[in-house]
C-alpha cells in the first residue's frame, strides 16, 4: 500500500511538472502570438495612412486588413471584407497562374503584377498589384501584403494611343501610296509637257530661221533702195531672229536635260576638256584669250555628252563676260575631294556680286544681258546636267574680281 501511495505521488509531481512545462510553452507562444498581432495592427494602423488599396491576409487567404483606399477602390466595407478569402472578395482574374504568383512569392518575398480584379458592383478593373511576403523571427510566412493601383484608365489610355498609333500607320501608308500616285502623275505631266516644250521650240526654228535669212538678203539685196529707217528695221529683225534662234536651241538643250535618260559611265575628263577647247578655239583666238590647262584628269562617273555641254557652256561664259579692252584669262584645274573630283573654270572678267549668285543658276536671269547678250539658260542647262549625273556645282565670285565656277562629280 506505502509503494502504490509512493508511485501514486510520484507519478501527480510529474504530471504537475509537465503542466506546468505546457503552460509555459503556452504563455509564451501566446505572447508571441499577441507580439506579431500587434506588430501587424501597427503596420495596419501606418498603412490606413495611405490612399492606395492596401489589404492584408494571412497565409491561408483570409483578408486580416483592409484600409480606407480599399473600401473606396472596390466598394466593399472593412466589416465586411475582414475575414472573407480574398481571391473570391475581389474575383481576381489571374492572367499569369496563381501557382506561378504564389512559387515567386515564396521564392522572392515578393511579386508585381497586372491583375483583373472585379468590384462589389461587378465592374471589372485592371489593377497593379505589389505583393510582399512578411515573415516571422523565425523565418516563417505569416502573411501577405499587398499593394494595388487601380490603372484601369492608364491602360485605356495606353489602348488608345495603341489604335492611334495604328491609325497614323495606316493613314500614313495611304498618304504614301497617295503621294506614290501623284508623283507617278506628275511625272508623266512633265515629261509629257517636256516634250510639248522640245517639240514647239522645234518646229519655231524653221519659221525662225527663214526670218533670218530673208532679212539678211533684204539688207544685203535691198541695200540701196532702202532708207537707212528701213536697214535698220531689215537688221533688228534679223538680231532678234539670231537670238530666238538662239534662245530656243538653249531651251531645246534644257528640256533635252530634263527628260532624256542619262546613263552613267566611266567619262576620261582629259578628253571632255581636250575637246571642248577645241571647239571653243575660233573664240580663243577671236578674243585673244589665254586658256591654262593645269591639274590631274581622271576618269569620273558621268554622261559625256552632258558633261561636255556643262563644261562648254561653263568655258564659253568665261569667254564672253569680259570687261572692254582685257583679253580673257581662263583656267582650268581639278582637285581630289575624298571619293569626287572638283573641276574648277576661273576667269577674270566682271565677277557676280554676292546678292546675284543664288540667282545665276535659275532659267532666264541675264544680270548683264543688254551688254553682252546671251539667253539667260546657259548656267541653269549646267546645274541640272550636273545634277542629273548625281553631281553639285557652285560659283564664288566677287564683283570686279572674277569668278570661280565649280562642279564635283564622283570618281572611278
Amino acid at each position: 500500500m506505502n509503494a502504490a501511495l509512493m508511485h501514486a505521488a510520484m507519478r501527480q509531481h510529474e504530471l504537475t511538472e509537465a503542466a506546468e512545462d505546457l503552460n509555459a510553452q503556452l504563455r509564451v507562444e501566446i505572447t508571441a502570438h499577441q507580439k506579431t498581432a500587434h506588430e501587424l495592427s501597427e503596420k495596419a494602423r501606418l498603412l490606413d495612412l495611405t490612399t492606395d488599396a492596401i489589404l492584408v491576409r494571412d497565409c491561408g487567404g483570409r483578408i486580416l486588413y483592409w484600409s480606407h483606399g480599399a473600401e473606396e477602390l472596390y466598394g466593399w466595407p472593412r466589416e465586411e471584407a475582414l475575414g472573407k478569402i480574398s481571391h473570391l472578395l475581389l474575383q481576381t482574374g489571374f492572367p499569369t497562374p496563381i501557382e506561378e504568383i504564389t512559387a515567386a512569392l515564396y521564392r522572392d518575398n515578393h511579386w508585381t503584377g497586372e491583375l483583373v480584379h472585379s468590384k462589389r458592383d461587378g465592374q471589372r478593373i485592371t489593377v497593379l498589384v505589389r505583393k510582399t511576403l512578411d515573415r516571422d523571427a523565425g523565418g516563417n510566412p505569416i502573411a501577405v501584403l499587398q499593394n494595388i493601383t487601380d490603372i484601369t484608365e492608364r491602360k485605356k489610355m495606353e489602348d488608345e494611343l495603341r489604335q492611334a498609333r495604328l491609325r497614323a500607320v495606316g493613314h500614313a501608308k495611304e498618304l504614301d501610296k497617295l503621294v506614290t500616285v501623284r508623283t507617278r502623275k506628275l511625272a508623266a505631266a512633265n515629261r509629257q509637257l517636256e516634250a510639248f516644250v522640245y517639240s514647239i521650240a522645234h518646229d519655231l526654228r524653221g519659221p525662225l530661221r527663214s526670218m533670218q535669212g530673208f532679212s539678211q538678203l533684204l539688207v544685203e539685196e535691198a541695200r540701196t533702195v532702202l532708207s537707212e529707217t528701213g536697214r535698220d528695221y531689215a537688221e533688228r529683225i534679223n538680231k532678234s531672229a539670231q537670238f530666238m534662234d538662239a534662245l530656243l536651241v538653249d531651251m531645246l538643250a534644257f528640256s533635252r536635260i530634263n527628260y532624256e535618260d542619262v546613263e552613267l559611265t566611266a567619262v576620261e575628263l582629259k578628253s571632255v576638256v581636250e575637246s571642248t577647247l577645241a571647239r571653243l578655239q575660233p573664240d580663243i583666238m577671236q578674243k585673244h584669250a589665254c586658256v591654262e590647262n593645269s591639274g590631274a584628269w581622271p576618269a569620273v562617273l558621268a554622261h559625256e555628252p552632258t558633261l561636255i555641254q556643262v563644261l562648254f557652256n561653263l568655258v564659253s561664259n568665261a569667254l564672253k563676260f569680259i570687261r572692254p579692252g582685257v583679253p580673257p584669262l581662263v583656267r582650268l584645274s581639278s582637285e581630289k575631294r575624298a571619293d569626287k573630283i572638283r573641276v574648277w573654270v576661273e576667269d577674270n572678267g566682271i565677277g557676280i556680286a554676292p546678292d546675284h549668285q543664288d540667282q545665276i543658276f535659275r532659267p532666264f536671269i541675264r544680270l548683264e544681258g543688254e551688254k553682252y547678250g546671251g539667253t539667260g539658260i546657259g548656267l541653269s542647262i549646267v546645274q541640272k546636267g550636273v545634277e542629273r549625273m548625281g553631281g553639285r556645282v557652285g560659283v564664288e565670285s566677287s564683283l570686279g574680281q572674277g569668278s570661280r565656277f565649280w562642279f564635283e562629280l564622283q570618281t572611278v
